[in-house]
């Protein structure tokens, strides 16, 4: 017997079944009908939800892109952190959270043939990252932290290089999870952000121990 569930339920459910799905088989090798029998819905169910099997992607990168984006402001929000701390914290967040909704994203995105979730993921990061990170980098200017005349533009210009500098599509996974490479890329930062050398070596050791 088929379970009656609350639309929100019900489309959040089609949601991460599908990109349980991605994960495995890959977007393209994905079917709407694979989808239906994950769920055990009928075909006409899940297009009362979603037009397309690509219209369903682009809502699984909102809901994650909504949970990120609360974590991110929240943590922009802690009185008891100073700027330093809170760029450290925010960028930890954004890059090992640990939740299986993410995950599976991101097995997703690695999975050949799915260049449209990867192109998505980049935007959507850098969308997220900004906004935040460009608000902590102006109270960096206030607390004599960091010195930055354009923080926006310098908040795109480190996202944007990050993406690339760190995706073995790009370097080879030897390059792209280079430790070294990383702690390098972390003094670029505080140089084009006029912190205190040292500044972001705990960033450093944390994203370390995420790729190990």
């Amino acid at each position: 017997m088929r379970i009656v569930k609350e639309a929100d339920e019900r489309r959040e459910e089609i949601v991460n079944e599908a990109v349980r799905l991605f994960a495995e088989k890959g977007f393209r090798n994905t079917s709407v009908n694979d989808i239906l029998a994950a769920v055990n819905i009928a075909k006409g169910t899940f297009y009362y939800y979603f037009k397309s099997k690509e219209e369903l992607l682009d809502e699984a990168i909102e809901m994650y892109t909504r949970d990120l984006t609360a974590k991110l402001n929240g943590i922009g929000r802690e009185s008891d952190l100073n700027a330093v701390e809170k760029f450290i914290k925010v960028i930890v967040e954004a890059s090992c959270s640990d939740s299986l909704f993410k995950q599976r994203i991101v097995a997703a995105i690695h999975q050949e043939g799915n260049e449209l979730l990867h192109l998505k993921s980049l935007v959507v990061s850098v969308l997220c990252l900004v906004p935040v990170l460009t608000d902590i980098v102006e109270e960096g200017n206030e607390q004599g932290l960091c010195r930055v005349q354009f923080p926006k533009t310098t908040v795109e210009t480190l996202l944007i290089a990050a993406q690339f500098m760190f995706n073995d599509r790009f370097f080879t996974e030897e390059e792209s999870s280079s430790v070294l490479r990383l702690q390098e890329f972390l003094t670029v930062v505080e140089n084009m952000l006029n912190m205190e050398k040292g500044a972001l070596a705990p960033l450093a050791v944390a994203l370390a121990e995420a790729v190990e």
